[in-house]
């Protein structure tokens, strides 16, 4: 969910690209930085004109047979979705093979327990605001 000036596409190596939204919009991301500190993205299209009252839903799902990730946002019937084979994409060599390699990897790291993940609603803005200033004009309600 985002507004102002945002990160908004993709090549398809990765690099980052920023635009301005004047209305609330929603994008399927996937960010990480680059080995020098670079911004890297992979980003869906981006639904604009998100208004109050309005539903959005969002999902991500692993196939283990794949190790492919999808992960989709939509609203009124507008979706945005990207497909990610691995993590950190643009590495050379690829520092993993897959997700599947990757949660393996963090599974051997952390004693067989697996890896934990919580779903999360991120809101992107700009300039030095507190919680309480920013939830208050924030027009959409977050149900579990």
């Amino acid at each position: 969910l985002m507004t102002g000036r945002v990160l908004s596409s993709s090549e398809a190596g990765g690099a980052a690209h920023w635009s301005e939204e004047e209305a609330w919009a929603l994008q399927a991301q996937y960010y990480w930085e680059g080995e020098a500190g670079e911004s890297r993205a992979l980003c869906g299209k981006v639904v604009d004109n998100i208004k109050r009252g309005d539903v959005i839903r969002s999902s991500v799902a692993y196939d283990p047979s794949s190790g492919v990730l999808t992960a989709s946002i939509q609203c009124s019937g507008r979706a945005s979705s990207i497909r990610s084979e691995r993590p950190f994409p643009d590495g050379d060599p690829p520092q993993f093979a897959s997700w599947r390699h990757f949660f393996q990897a963090g599974e051997a790291g952390e004693a067989g327990r697996g890896a934990f993940g919580r779903p999360t609603m991120c809101v992107e803005y700009k300039g030095d605001c507190d919680l309480r200033t920013l939830c208050g004009p924030l027009p959409f309600d977050v149900r579990s």
